[in-house]
């Protein structure tokens, strides 16, 4: 938009607006006033002996005074909605009192044209662009194996520090003997879950909350009360009872085929089974198989290995990964398969409920009934 009013009209080829009317009638007055005012105290003056000078005067003034009165008559009254004083007008942008001045705006800085109506005032800048939202971090297959062994060093380490006091390393005959009775000693066996589980715990509590990987509701740390609770339990225990009796199903063929092939007991491989002597031993397994294992394990293979790279990537493949790693960790050959089609079953009853406890009571059942029948002998 130009100074004179009219100029860009022409040159746009544009119709006028009434604000380019007003303007351009407020421009030809004030030349008329000008040109036709000034020859008429001219001739005043010629014909008034002394007073040349303020006849010269006000015919200098006179459209500086003429302006004047057009911006008073033409400002805009206050109203209810405005504020309540109002001298001269508000700002377009920020509501401010100000008048028509050259100046911008004390309070928002903004510049009102020279011509009071002569152009709409400029539209306010555009917001600025949101900020993209940060990217959130993936868990991937060798963070959890990582995460994996090194729970599992940290472990080690802590249950050695454990020992040292305990047994003599000096006497390398006591140590061992010390170390082969610990081994099956059902409260030892109890710590060894606990250092493990809380090891574990703290890695992948780090690895998801804190780091912002995976959510509590995509980690399964959700509860569905009253019916789907119940429901969630119920097949819990049904699955768990399931996966006991494939696991048994299997073991059995497994050493009935190493027999076949002329492996006895003590020359192939075994199964692995509890010491359960006594009541107390019997209480001490049950804390640790039936409480600290489950819910260390499920929270590691299924709300973090599992959950983790089912989010991103293809689930049957995280699936077969994540019960992979929980039979490969149990140490066992003979146990690998049924620790596997555990592995799967306690994963697809996850993905299927989305809530671990469900594969937390499967998992539970299945070690209470293996502990129950070693104490009772079978």
């Amino acid at each position: 938009m130009t100074i004179l009013p009219g100029v860009d009209i022409l040159l746009l080829a544009r119709p006028p607006t009434p604000q380019d009317v007003q303007a351009i009638t407020l421009l030809v007055g004030l030349l008329g006033l000008r040109l036709l005012g000034g020859p008429l105290l001219y001739l005043a003056a010629r014909k008034s002996t002394g007073n040349e000078m303020w006849y010269g005067a006000l015919a200098l003034v006179s459209p500086l005074l003429s302006f004047i009165a057009f911006v008073l008559a033409k400002r805009p009254r206050p109203s209810t909605q405005q504020l309540p004083w109002n001298p001269w007008i508000l700002c377009p942008y920020c509501g401010a009192p100000r008048g028509y001045s050259i100046s911008p705006c004390p309070r928002c800085a903004m510049f009102l044209p020279v011509f009071p109506g002569a152009w709409p005032p400029p539209p306010p800048p555009p917001p600025p662009p949101p900020e993209p939202a940060p990217r959130r971090k993936e868990v991937l297959a060798p963070q959890v194996l990582g995460t994996l062994l090194f729970g599992y060093g940290l472990a080690v380490v802590a249950l050695l520090l454990l020992l040292v006091p305990i047994v003599p390393f000096y006497d390398e005959v006591a140590s061992s003997e010390i170390l082969n009775d610990l081994t099956v000693a059902p409260w030892f066996v109890l710590v060894q879950a606990l250092l493990l589980d809380l090891t574990l715990f703290g890695l992948l509590v780090d690895q998801t909350l804190f780091q912002k990987r995976l959510t509590r509701t995509e980690m399964g740390l959700t509860l569905h009360a009253g019916r789907g609770l119940a429901r969630n339990v119920g097949i819990g225990i049904a699955a768990g009872v399931l996966t006991f009796a494939f696991s048994s199903l299997f073991g059995q063929a497994l050493i009935d085929f190493l027999k076949a092939l002329g492996f006895s007991q003590g020359q192939g491989p075994a199964v692995g089974q509890p010491v359960i002597a006594s009541l107390s031993d019997y209480a001490f397994w049950i804390v640790a198989a039936v409480v600290v294992a489950p819910l260390g394990e499920e929270l590691f293979f299924r709300g973090y290995a599992l959950a983790g790279l089912a989010r991103k990537g293809p689930p049957n493949t995280a699936l077969l990964f994540s019960s992979v790693l929980f039979a490969a960790v149990h140490l066992n050959p003979i146990g690998f398969i049924p620790f596997f089609f555990a592995g799967i079953v306690l994963g697809t009853l996850f993905l299927r409920t989305g809530s671990l406890a469900t594969s937390i009571v499967a998992h539970a059942t299945n070690n209470l009934i293996v502990t129950t029948l070693v104490f009772l002998g079978y």
